[in-house]
This record gives C-alpha cells, structure tokens and sequence, in this order.
C-alpha cells in the first residue's frame, strides 16, 4: 500500500482562523484580559503594571546572568544588601552593643583606615530613616530568605522599585500595593530561585560582599557577642539563608529541570525510564537487553543521525542527513535553491547548499531570536508541560523539534501480506517500556532518497553540460518507490529539546510547521495566537501535519 505524501500547512500564520484564545488558569497573573488577534492593536496592552515588572524581571535576570553588568549596577546592589542587614543587626542588638565611637582610638593602626571604613559604611545605613520599601525588602528576608532577595535585585526593573519606590517613575506605590507585589513574588519564587540557578548567577557574592567588613566591627566595635544567631552572623539568621533547590553546578549544562506542582518542593531532572532494546545493545554492549534504565533527559541543538541503524533508502550524497532535500525546495529563509545538478563520475560534485541558521530564519521573520523564556513544570493532570515566562506573538518562531534520527517503520498485516518482498519486520521504538514511541516523530524521507535504480528506461536525452554523468542522477531525483522502508524517526526520548515537553490542548497556542531550511525539512514550533508571559505553551497534537507525534507523555 503506498504511503501518503504528509500534508504540508501554510507557511504563515494568516490562514487560522481569528479566534478568542482560551486562556489557561494560572495564579500568576490573576484578572490579566484574554485578548483576540486583532493586527492593529497590541495584544498584550492590558498588562497590569505589577505583571509587567514580574515579567521584566526575567528577562533582566536573564541578560544580567548571561552578560556581565556593571560596576555600578552591582554596587547598587552590594550598598542596598550591606543596608539591610546592618538594619537587621541593629535591631537585635542589646545595650552592649551602642556604639561608643570614642573607642576608635584604640583600634590598631593596621586596621584602623579599614574599621572606621566599615563603621562609617555601618552608621550611615542604620541613620537613614526607613522607607515603606524597606519594610517590603525586611519582609522578604523573613519569609524568603538573602537569596531571593539578591536574585531579585539582579533585575533593573526590581532594583530600580527598590531604591525609588516607584513602577511607574510618577508616584510612589502605597502600602497596598507593595502587599501586592509581595503576594505576587511569593507565587513564583520557587520558580525565579530555579531560574537563576540554571543560569549560574552568582546571587550569593552581594550577599557576602562585604563579609570582611562585617567581622571587623564584631571583634572590635561589638565584642561582646549577643545570642542573637542574627547578631553573631551580623543581621542573617541560619533560616535566612535557606533555599529550595539543590541544583549543582554540573548538573546543569545540557539537562532539563522541571518545577512540581507544590512550591515547597525541590526541582528535579527531567527523566525517562525505559527498557534496553536490541538496537541499543548493539551500540552499547555493556547494557542487556530487557533491563530498565533511568537517565535524565538531555538537552540538545540539533538532531542526532545515527548512522548504525540499517538505513534502506538513505542517499550518502550531499549529506547522509534524512532531513536534507536540497534540491527541489528553496530555503525559507534565503530563498536558496540548491540544483538539480548531476552526479560525477569523478565524485560528488553539487552546488554548495546556504548555511541559514534557525536564529537567522527567526531574524527574517521579525521573530524573536533565540530560545524563548520558558520553565518546565510538573503537572498530575498534563505530566511535563512548558510556561513561556516571556510574551510570545503571532508568528514567533520559537524552537525546532529535535532528537534522535533512525530508521522507523509500522506495518499492518494486511500491508505484510501484500508486500512480502519486504522484509518483514517492525522497527521498535529505541527506548521501550513506559516511554515507548510518547516523543515519536515519524517523518517521510525525502523523495531523492532511493534503494534501487529504476527498471525503466528513460527517454529523456542527457543534457550537454552533463558530460560524464552517471544514471545516479535519474535515479536521485525520481519519486520514491512507494513499497521501499521511507520512514524515519525522530526520537526525542533520551535527547531533545524543550519542544519534546509541550502538552497537548485542542485549542493550542502554536503548531508544528513543515519547512526548508538550510536544504534540510525540519519541523519548526511556531506561534498561531498571542501566549502572555505565564500561559502554557500548547499544541494540537491531532493536527501535527507534518509527521506522526504519539500523544502517550500527556
């Protein structure tokens, strides 16, 4: 029975249908307007202020981890830190801890530039009279302890609040307000503690900036010691220092973190379980067949061919990857069309093919560029799903789906009878058992791809430019015999990327596209409505057109 030619949808976005989105419910951006795609207004204008900051300081904490900041920057940070637990100290301590500054004059010579450095740094920040903002920073040490705080002030938008009073630069928030955007970061510090970590920011050097400073005046300004932990650690206490996940640092580089539905809770690695089949035993020996594995899920950039696999109908030239076509259609991109031009007797001899890259095809479309802002969540009713943490637009485009790529075909018994020239046989998953094919995308290989010559003879005079051609080239570019093995997989089980998470919604956010880039059909995620900064990142896995994605990890 001969296989179906997958059926490609529009490119654009334009051909959907305008429809109010259903938003999906979440605690963080409470009362925020759904909004319909209307071309001449902005879809995320109704975004409250206080949203607006939660969402800016993603972003900012993102640039600050990923680009150096300032002096300056982190000086404001250190200066309003040092504030506050100078504050916190003086507040608990007893009589014996007033300042007797007549006492300078016995402080040793060596240290007595660097002991008046600190105690003037000191008396200045416990004689400013406190603002309602540090009432809001005393009460976030309290309750989540120095770390957030420092991963917090990491966002200009948060520092600025902090020093100002002000989201708006006109008026001061009131006490209500600064309640508000209390209850706001208590929903998402798990998350915003977890997303610092995955970006290494070094939250904790504020935090112990001026550490050296701090034992100074407790040896020579406050000898006598108070059982206040608060004041033997000069303004910490040992609960203020606490953190939710336990993320080291090695385990963060190409492996997937998911938060749990209950705050209180640690992150974990995204893992599968699964059972080893033949075709990893083959590749790794060391593991028997039938035993069951756990491993973390790791993060990749691009698909992985792996060429052990017994590929039937896979062409070696350009390139021995399944995705390429290269010849008939031009890249999305550029527009580059890469031939038809003959094989050689003398070699492989073709043009060379663009090298437009994913974030250049973003660029072109006026998309955003890079991966979108985003966690992984964990959830009794979807399982893994992802939250964009960004606003997202009509037609981002927002990742390719990637994974493993190998040789994949499903044959009925009907299909077995009636072609017994096949090789009767069907190919497993690589990772069996509870995952079995969840992550499975099943793509037709290009039609350049061909096992045998055709038995017809062609009429067709070669052309004069041709000269030493083989009849590799009418065999290259004909169709695929429809009864030759033209399924492969791509298998994000084990390695993919954050596309692999998405859940399923009959009403999704975005869908996977069919396009050419680079002379290689990939399967990009694009935007089809407006996704505001807290939605979940959805996808119809009933209208995946492009290729087969099973709906078992939902």
């Amino acid at each position: 029975m001969a296989s179906q030619q997958p059926v490609t949808p529009p490119r654009r976005s334009s051909r959907i249908a305008n429809r109010p989105p259903r938003r999906v419910p979440w605690l963080w951006s409470p009362g925020s307007a759904s909004s319909s795609r209307v071309e001449e207004v902005d879809p995320f204008d109704q975004e409250d202020q206080i949203t607006k900051l939660l969402r800016n300081m993603y972003q900012e904490i993102d640039e600050t981890a990923t680009t150096p900041p300032d002096g300056d920057f982190l000086s404001r940070i250190y200066t309003l830190i040092r504030r506050i637990r100078s504050r916190r100290f003086w507040s608990e301590a007893e009589e014996g801890y007033r300042i007797d500054l007549d006492r300078s004059k016995a402080f040793a010579a060596s240290e007595r530039a660097s002991i008046e450095n600190a105690l003037a740094h000191f008396t200045e920040d416990i004689q400013d009279s406190p603002d309602i903002q540090d009432e809001f920073l005393a009460h976030m040490v309290e309750t989540y302890g120095y770390p957030l705080l420092s991963i917090c002030l990491h966002s200009s938008s948060f520092l600025r609040l902090t020093e100002t009073g002000n989201l708006d630069l006109e008026t001061k928030l009131n006490k209500n307000e600064w309640t508000r955007i209390r209850m706001r970061l208590e929903l998402i510090a798990a998350s915003l503690e977890l997303f610092a970590k995955l970006r290494r920011l070094d939250f904790m050097a504020p935090i112990r900036h001026y550490e050296a400073d701090y034992k100074l005046l407790l040896s020579n300004v406050f000898r006598k010691h108070n059982s206040v932990d608060r004041c033997r650690n000069f303004g910490i206490s040992p609960d203020e220092m606490n953190e939710v996940h336990i993320v080291e640092p090695w385990d963060i580089a190409g492996k997937h973190w998911a938060l749990p539905e209950k705050r209180a809770e640690p992150a974990e690695i995204c893992c599968i379980k699964y059972t080893v089949t033949q075709h990893l035993n083959e590749d790794y020996p060391e593991l028997a067949v039938g035993e069951e594995l756990t491993e973390p899920q790791e993060d990749i950039q691009d698909s992985i061919f792996l060429g052990a696999y017994r590929w039937v109908n896979l062409t070696q030239w350009p390139s021995d990857d399944p995705r390429e076509s290269g010849y008939e259609d031009p890249c999305l991109c550029c527009g580059y069309q890469r031939g038809p031009v003959p094989k050689r007797r003398d070699g492989a001899r073709y043009p060379q093919g663009c090298e437009c890259t994913f974030e250049d095809l973003q660029r072109k479309q006026k998309s955003l560029v890079g991966q979108p802002l985003f966690e992984i969540m964990t959830s009794s009713f979807l399982g893994r799903c992802v939250r964009a943490l960004q606003n997202l637009r009509t037609g981002d485009y927002l990742g390719i789906y990637h994974g493993e790529m190998y040789p994949f075909f499903k044959k009925t018994e009907h299909e077995r009878r009636g072609q017994e020239h096949l090789e009767d046989e069907r190919t497993e998953p690589r990772y069996s058992g509870n995952v079995n094919s969840s992550y499975i995308l099943r793509q037709d290989l290009d039609r350049r791809h061909v096992k045998n010559r055709s038995k017809r003879k062609t009429t067709k005079k070669r052309p004069r430019n041709t000269g030493s051609d083989d009849e590799d080239t009418a065999r290259e570019m004909e169709e695929l015999d429809p009864r030759e093995w033209r399924v492969y997989a791509i298998d994000a089980a084990l390695k993919g990327n954050f596309t692999r998470f998405l859940a399923h919604s009959c009403d999704a956010n975005t869908r996977f596209e069919e396009i050419c880039l680079a002379q290689k059909k990939v399967n990009v995620l694009e935007v089809i409505r407006p996704i505001q900064f807290g939605d979940s990142i959805t996808v119809d896995y009933g209208k995946f057109q492009t290729g087969t994605r099973d709906m078992d990890n939902s």
